[in-house]
């Protein structure tokens, strides 16, 4: 029996062509079979065509 908790994140890149950052998505609690990343985040300072 174990006793530590797994959280997912999804890196993504976020920005115009002339300044890209990488951005992290709040961690969300995970399982120990798997970890199921965001395909989809929402950015509050992009909107998604610069996500």
């Amino acid at each position: 029996m174990g006793l530590s908790t797994e959280y997912c994140s999804t890196m993504y890149v976020a920005g115009s062509r002339d300044s890209l950052s990488w951005r992290v998505t709040e961690p969300v609690r995970g399982s120990h079979e798997a970890c199921k990343p965001f395909f989809a985040v929402k950015d509050d300072d992009f909107p998604s065509a610069q996500v």
